[in-house]
């Protein structure tokens, strides 16, 4: 709980949260940019925009993949001032990953609903339940079906650089 910490400890996950707010606010600023390049150039309207999580709430830090990202986390010099900056390696905690993952259990890397369950955005045009909020249950393998029937394709098959191409195993979301 927020009242158990120290002064300290507060500092640094108040430090924390700012990094990923500003994150997040660069990765609005962004989109924002996209999508007023597609309307500018007249093809907003045109355009199917998916915006999805790779998974839930990143709650762990200092993780890192093989003696590589050892090799970082340990050369990295994650002091308050530091944190958000070149040279910094910084993840936002638990206790962030948690909330971030409310109202469901655990986050990123854990196989609870925290750490699966994802929102997703989309906008397809002249879509009938513009607007709508769905809680279908969703995979990844359902994106290549749904983006293939918005264009009006068949899956391909047959050999690709000699390689069979199997059946996709998702299920169009349209």
């Amino acid at each position: 709980p927020w009242d158990a910490l120290s002064p300290e400890a507060k500092t640094l996950q108040a430090r924390r949260m700012e990094i990923y707010a500003g994150a997040i606010d660069n990765m609005d600023d962004n989109i924002a940019r996209v999508i007023d390049y597609l309307k500018g150039i007249a093809e907003y309207d045109n355009t199917v925009i998916l915006f999805v999580s790779d998974n839930g709430a990143a709650g762990f830090f200092g993780w890192s993949e093989g003696a590589a990202g050892a090799a970082q986390v340990a050369r990295a010099d994650n002091s308050l001032e530091n944190l958000g900056r070149d040279g910094s390696r910084m993840f936002y905690g638990p206790g962030w990953g948690s909330a971030g993952s409310t109202p469901f259990s655990l986050f990123k890397r854990h196989p609870a609903e925290g750490g699966i369950r994802v929102p997703a955005i989309i906008k397809v045009p002249g879509a009938e339940h513009a607007g709508e909020i769905s809680h279908t249950t969703l995979m990844v393998s359902d994106v290549a079906p749904t983006f293939l029937e918005l264009a009006g394709l068949d899956q391909p098959l047959g050999t690709y650089q000699g390689r069979e191409v199997l059946r996709q195993t998702g299920k169009s979301f349209t």
